[in-house]
């Protein structure tokens, strides 16, 4: 079908590296019905040469040959998006095969929740498992540890687009901090929530 469920969204810069074990990780999902939307923000390393050698029909590649940086590069993503719902992975980071299930079954379950991320196991630059990081699961916890820190791992969240697109207007363009801003304004008006089981293998790098 033109409109899968699920969109993810994967911005990727000179991300060579890890890009292959990356893509693999979503195309072997146990949920299919997703559009892998990649978005090379002007890469100047393989990373164009790995996209074109994949055959996987739901992965659309949308390249700008400027780099636009971040926040607008999610922004553009959220704009280009096919999928109602929007799961996040950035192209180091690596997605359990249930992953994508388990957070679609989630929001069936619960339709007033508009975000949910995972857990995640750290690894470090060389894909070493080094330990679990926990995050609080419930909508109290989760506003509550907001106050002080990220309550969700960026590439492990799960959204619904209208409500990112409609109600905040996307990603705030603010330095650093572009995820902790609009979970923290989502959480205000609406339920989220954490699965309290590592989905995602979340690299560590030196920088």
């Amino acid at each position: 079908t033109n409109t899968p469920l699920v969109t993810v969204l994967m911005p990727v810069r000179n991300g060579a590296a890890h890009l292959s074990a990356s893509l693999a990780s979503i195309l072997g999902q146990t949920f299919g019905d997703f559009e892998l939307l990649v978005l090379d923000d002007g890469s100047t390393d393989a990373t164009p040469e790995i996209l074109r050698a994949v055959t996987d029909p739901r992965v659309r590649v949308v390249t700008t040959p400027q780099n636009l940086g971040l926040v607008p590069i999610l922004n553009r993503g959220l704009e280009l998006a096919r999928g109602s719902l929007i799961a996040r992975q950035d192209h180091d980071d690596i997605s359990m095969p249930m992953r994508l299930q388990r957070q679609v079954d989630f929001l069936r379950a619960h339709p007033g929740c508009a975000l949910v991320g995972t857990e995640a196991i750290q690894t470090d630059a060389a894909g070493r498992k080094a330990f679990r990081l926990l995050r609080p699961s419930g909508a109290e916890s989760i506003r509550w540890y907001l106050c002080f820190d990220n309550a969700f791992i960026h590439s492990s969240v799960m959204f619904r687009r209208d409500v990112v697109l409609s109600e905040f207007g996307g990603y705030p363009l603010s330095l650093h901090s572009e995820d902790f801003a609009l979970w923290s304004q989502i959480a205000r008006m609406h339920r989220t929530a954490n699965l309290p089981e590592p989905l995602l293998l979340y690299r560590e790098h030196q920088s």
